[in-house]
């Protein structure tokens, strides 16, 4: 495809792009970064315990199962209805968290709203109109949509902070709230109405399936979800642990925290270049390569080599990866299914990343209880993208799901 077909691309459909990224950097992709910079003024203000609220935090699992449902509903009733009610819940949300003043529980069933009706301001709901509205760009825009989060929280994060400092937190929470409301209201008039059809499902052996049954009945299906469960395992340590895995090796925490700034360059880039890629070569190629780049990482942080540069290497990698995943898996579920059953079919992998990653937690607890260290983990998540990623590429064997078989 040639710059003038991908700019005539972008042009037609920037409103379904606009409206993708606002909805999904205004939606609950944002709140792990809202919380973390509210939570310790939220626990000091209310009296809880870390403990308490640590454990508050595990309702968090519950988001795992939404994702599936909301991504249905939005293959039934269209992404404005349902879009449009996760708005409503993850903006609330902000404001009933600006209004506590009581015990842990009031919070716990503040999120399990936030995390449950807020999901449908997730990716299963909003990139539906992304790959409506893109074909040979598909994999760009979602690239684009997918990345406006981290870049929402980059360029807020000391902004927020000062206004937590200087205002309070419960005025922080209201902000959140506002802007959440804004923006997401906005992404619901931008969505487009009027779509033609669902692209056809490319590829030698693409086609449409009917039903959630159809999907759990249809092998590729089944082969992705392994995938996904395969790659997700060592989440636990991208998600909360690398800086300790930095300290083990060695480094201050000031220092790893230095280091940990290329982890979310590495995933905004990971996205923006996987987009690029899968518009350009086979799908299950790219995303075999780029689900493999965590192997390399955790090696090198399992390895005794205590340099700077060579963590420092270690962290973009995994970074490069973890930005990659979700823009790959969502344009390969457009590739290959149609479009009655996008939003569940995206929704569940998304939910096995959840599934995968607790199982990846439990999995580190048990190896740094016996060992005490990260080192036994490390080998294994190694091992886990590895087989993950050898499982994507076998696909190609009987299947052709990519650009590059596009006809």
């Amino acid at each position: 495809m040639s710059t003038t077909d991908h700019l005539t691309e972008f042009r037609a459909g920037w409103r379904a792009l606009a409206a993708a990224s606002l909805g999904l950097g205004s939606g609950m992709a944002l709140h792990p970064f809202v919380i973390n910079l509210l939570a310790p003024h939220l626990v000091a203000a209310m009296g809880w315990t870390k403990a308490q609220f640590a454990m508050a935090t595990v309702v968090s699992g519950l988001s795992i199962l939404s994702y599936p449902v909301v991504g249905y509903l939005a293959d039934r009733f269209g992404v404005s209805r349902i879009g449009g009610l996760g708005v409503m819940a993850a903006s609330s949300s902000y404001v009933a968290i600006a209004m506590l003043d009581g015990p842990i529980r009031h919070y716990i069933a503040i999120l399990i709203v936030q995390l449950t009706l807020g999901a449908m301001t997730t990716g299963p709901v909003f990139l539906r109109i992304v790959v409506r509205s893109f074909d040979r760009g598909r994999g760009m825009a979602l690239a684009i949509a997918v990345s406006t989060p981290a870049v929402v929280a980059a360029l807020a994060s000391t902004p927020f902070a000062r206004l937590i400092e200087t205002r309070g937190w419960r005025f922080a929470a209201v902000a959140a709230a506002i802007y959440a409301a804004s923006a997401g209201i906005a992404a619901i008039l931008l969505v487009p109405s009027g779509h033609g059809p669902f692209p056809k499902p490319r590829g030698l052996s693409a086609g449409p399936v009917s039903g959630i049954r159809g999907l759990f009945a249809d092998r590729r299906y089944r082969i992705l979800l392994a995938v996904t469960v395969l790659v997700s395992m060592p989440l636990v340590v991208t998600n909360s642990q690398l800086a300790l895995v930095l300290v083990d090796n060695g480094m201050t925490m000031g220092h790893a925290g230095s280091v940990l700034a290329l982890f979310a360059f590495g995933t905004i880039a990971g996205r923006l270049a996987a987009g690029v890629a899968v518009d350009r070569f086979p799908a299950e190629t790219v995303g075999a390569i780029a689900f493999s780049l965590p192997a390399i990482g955790m090696l090198l942080l399992a390895a005794p080599f205590d340099q700077t540069a060579i963590l420092a290497v270690a962290i973009l990698l995994i970074g490069l990866a973890f930005g990659a995943e979700g823009d790959v898996l969502a344009y390969i579920v457009s590739r290959i299914f149609g479009s009655e059953t996008y939003g569940a079919a995206l929704g569940m992998l998304f939910a096995a990343v959840g599934v995968s990653a607790m199982i990846g937690a439990f999995i580190l607890s048990q190896t740094l209880e016996r060992w005490g260290n990260y080192t036994g983990f490390l080998f294994f998540g190694s091992a886990s993208v590895v087989g993950g990623s050898a499982l994507l590429l076998a696909m190609r064997r009987s299947m052709a799901i990519g650009a590059g078989e596009a006809a």
